[in-house]
C-alpha cells in the first residue's frame, strides 16, 4: 500500500479566498485531465475538442463588473462552445441575482451558461 503525500495546511484568508483556490484546482483538473474534461463537459453540449479553462475572466454587463469563478472553453473546428462557472464552497449559496447577471452576460455573448 502506498504512503499518501503530505499536504500542508494553510490557513485559507476568507470565502473569496476559498472559492478562489477551488476554482483554480476544479478547473486546473479539468483542463489537465482530459477524460475529466469531457465528463463534465458533454453532459451540457459541448462537443469533442480542445478544453481550455479559465479562472475569473472579467464581463461588463453595462454599468456592472462581472466576474465568474471560471470559464470553460471548447473548440472544435469552426465551433466554439463556452460555459460560465459559480463555485460555492462551504455554507455558501447561490446568489440568484448573481446567477440572473451571469445568464444575462452569456445571452449576450451566446454562450451556455451553468
Amino acid at each position: 500500500m502506498g504512503a499518501c503525500p503530505f499536504v500542508p495546511g494553510v490557513r485559507i484568508g476568507g470565502a473569496d479566498e476559498q472559492e478562489r483556490r477551488a476554482a483554480s484546482a476544479l478547473l486546473a483538473v479539468v483542463q489537465s485531465v482530459r477524460e475529466f474534461g469531457r465528463a463534465i463537459t458533454v453532459p451540457m453540449g459541448a462537443p469533442a475538442g480542445r478544453l481550455s479553462a479559465y479562472i475569473e475572466v472579467p464581463f461588463d454587463d453595462g454599468e456592472k463588473k462581472l466576474r465568474p469563478d471560471g470559464l470553460l472553453q471548447v473548440v472544435s473546428g469552426q465551433r466554439t462552445w463556452t460555459a460560465l462557472v459559480e463555485i460555492k464552497t462551504g455554507r455558501h449559496e447561490l446568489i440568484p441575482g448573481q446567477i440572473e447577471a451571469y445568464l444575462d452576460v452569456a445571452r449576450k455573448h451566446n454562450s451556455m451558461s451553468c
